[in-house]
């Protein structure tokens, strides 16, 4: 089961509707690689310099900074940008149909949202019961509540839909969403001539549509590749003798 990452409030009007917060969605599995001596395949030490005074700064001297201007910074330390956050409340402020949203106005950010009622013998039943309706009409009206989620300073636009489950019951999806200013208007790009009917290209598309769409069926064959590259060359490694090391010479 998802771990769970957080909690909120749903504010419907004058109806607070508690829920906890978990990840909707993993990474892929990905390939990092590190900036190392060529020499020697080491790791170089990073690390953290004033460039007033040459000092190498440890983590409880760092601070954030805004940069007002060039070279001109003001500190704003952490508990003041935490206590910007000190109410998780998620304010609906509109219903709109789903289908109707411009996927262009979605992220990938998605987490999935359930009743927070408590784990104990005796559970929140207003709660529970505010929760189960609010997703139930969601999903029944096809519509998905647009809010603003305060965090770090900004208000995050999100989109809150329902799903049903295989037991028939709705939960709901949280969706970041973009603002109408963050997305480019399309008529920025050159378009093409007009399009003639026929051709190639429509025998391919009907070859190629279908009626439901698994996209695990298109595994990352790059990633799997780098696997087999790696996976050879540290075989490779392991066959070759070890560098003798270069005894110590001893102290005078």
């Amino acid at each position: 089961m998802a771990k769970r990452t957080g909690s909120a409030s749903i504010l419907l009007g004058l109806t607070r509707v508690p829920v906890a917060v978990f990840p909707g969605a993993q990474d892929p599995p990905r390939i990092s690689f590190s900036t190392l001596c060529k020499e020697h395949a080491a790791k170089p030490s990073q690390v953290y310099r004033c460039p007033v005074d040459e000092k190498i700064l440890e983590k409880e001297e760092q601070a954030k900074g805004y940069e007002l201007g060039k070279n001109r910074f003001l500190i704003v330390p952490e508990d003041e940008l935490a206590a910007l956050d000190t109410d998780p409340e998620i304010r609906i402020d509109a219903a709109f149909p789903l289908i109707d949203v411009d996927p262009r106005l979605w992220t990938g950010q998605v987490q999935y949202l359930a009743a927070d009622i408590g784990d104990g013998p005796v559970t929140d039943i207003a709660g529970a019961r505010d929760f189960a309706r609010f997703a139930a009409r969601l999903e029944e009206r096809g519509l998905v509540a647009v809010g603003r989620w305060a965090s770090r300073g900004t208000d995050r636009l999100v989109g809150i839909y329902s799903r049903s489950g295989d037991d028939g019951k709705a939960r709901l999806v949280l969706q970041g969403m973009r603002r109408a200013a963050e997305v480019r208007d399309v008529h920025e790009i050159a378009a093409a001539g007009n399009a003639e009917p026929g051709g190639e290209i429509d025998t391919i598309l009907k070859r190629l549509t279908v009626l439901h769409l698994d996209t695990g069926a298109y595994p990352d064959e790059r990633y799997e590749l780098t696997v087999q590259l790696l996976q050879a060359k540290a075989e490779q490694a392991a066959a070759e003798p070890s560098p003798k090391k270069k005894p110590k010479r001893a102290a005078r």
